[in-house]
């Protein structure tokens, strides 16, 4: 007679199987979730710039997938730069023989002439509101310079941000800005500022760099390869948007599921796995959402949220309209990575992110009608998160604090 024995091994500080796991790490969508997007949209995918077709989900196995708010690229035509762009002491032309981030042939190349002084071009934007705040940013790449300055500026002559950057390895030399390697050497430069209290203009100005100053006596042939201009409205840079003869707008992304069938209104635990996008905005009218279930409405829900203000992430209930638990964790900072949860029943919620200290909230009634799991969104086109949902996982019981820290290390 043989006697079966069976071993079920986890990690430390692990739990039973969730009720409900979303791989997102994929190069396709679960097919139980519902996505839509109104308009096509870009994404890097292996450092080449990659355009979705309207409804088609942005979701790659390297980043997961990619939900954003609805933004609008003013500057126009983003790729047919010669025309619209001014220059000095250098000259703005198309070269088909370089690929561009698309990996598709034709790119500008800014080169300098053999004055003394700086090689420009400029790009205007009118009809801006004064005292907002606007996003820039540009492809560049080397072409006998290995460095480039971009600086933003309004019509006041006030700078909103200047970089001088490394065209080699994206590193910043001087300045502020974000930098997004791309394949075959291209680097999408990124800043943002506010414009004056009575500006409605802003230049985007890029200009070769010598490693030393912008300022010195041109050579006739170098200079740097420029492509996909953007300026938006918003306090970071969002996803490239091609704009040819007019303004172009990227809708927001919508990701949801039904799971009325799978909840225990009871109690529960909910977790994330993210990568935050190159910015946020402090200034939000509603925080970014990582994850959300709720019934429909802003009155019945709990969520994992980062809170506009501080960045810090909270862990909320919400019964009836009024605010059961907001419990408050550590800041999430742009471009990073991290796990989340949420657990929560009567009189008893915790949250935890990154296996951190576990916080917690003895008060609370739990909501009830709850239907929905909402990613990365408050609501539809609201509290859009701006970044990358790398997994979704939802047990029908509320985890020990242990089991948090375990499953957020």
């Amino acid at each position: 007679m043989f006697l079966g024995l069976s071993t079920r091994i986890t990690r430390p500080g692990g739990s039973d199987a969730p009720t409900l796991t979303l791989e997102l790490l994929k190069s396709t969508l679960d097919s139980r979730l519902t996505f839509s997007r109104a308009s096509s949209a870009t994404d890097m995918v292996g450092g080449v710039l990659t355009t979705y077709a309207a409804d088609v989900p942005r979701i790659t196995l390297a980043e997961g997938l990619l939900l954003e708010e609805s933004r609008t690229n003013l500057l126009y035509p983003s790729e047919a730069l010669a025309s619209p762009w001014a220059t000095a002491g250098a000259s703005l032309v198309l070269d088909n023989a370089v690929l561009n981030p698309t990996g598709t042939s034709g790119a500008y190349k800014l080169t300098e002439g053999t004055s003394t002084g700086a090689h420009e071009a400029s790009r205007q934007v009118s009809s801006l509101t004064a005292s907002s705040k606007y996003a820039q940013s540009v492809f560049l790449k080397a072409a006998g310079r290995s460095y480039a300055q971009v600086t933003s500026w309004d019509g006041n002559a006030a700078t909103l941000g200047t970089a001088v950057v490394n065209l080699t390895d994206g590193t910043v030399l001087s300045g502020s800005a974000n930098v997004q390697a791309c394949a075959n050497g291209w680097y999408r430069v990124m800043m943002a500022g506010t414009l004056g209290a009575s500006a409605t203009s802003n230049f985007l100005i890029v200009r070769p760099h010598n490693g030393t100053s912008t300022s010195y006596t041109g050579d006739g042939s170098s200079g740097v390869y420029v492509w996909g201009a953007q300026m938006e409205a918003g306090a970071f840079c969002s996803s490239y948007i091609p704009a040819s003869a007019s303004a172009a707008t990227r809708a927001a992304d919508s990701c949801s599921m039904n799971v009325a069938s799978l909840l225990n209104l009871s109690e529960g635990t909910l977790w994330v796995e993210v990568k935050s996008g190159s910015g946020a905005d402090a200034a939000a009218a509603t925080s970014p959402r990582l994850l959300r279930l709720d019934d429909g409405s802003s009155n019945n829900l709990h969520e994992i949220r980062r809170n506009a203000a501080d960045n810090v992430l909270r862990g909320v209930t919400t019964t009836g309209g009024a605010d059961q638990a907001v419990i408050v964790g550590a800041a999430f900072a742009v471009s990073t990575q991290l796990r989340a949860a949420y657990a929560y029943r009567n009189n008893d919620m915790a949250f935890c992110q990154a296996a951190a200290s576990v916080g917690a909230d003895v008060t609370g009634t739990m909501p009830s009608g709850i239907t929905t799991l909402r990613l990365g969104a408050a609501a539809a086109g609201s509290g859009l998160f701006n970044g990358y949902i790398r997994g979704v996982k939802y047990w029908n019981k509320r985890l020990t604090n242990t089991q948090l820290q375990g499953v957020t290390a």
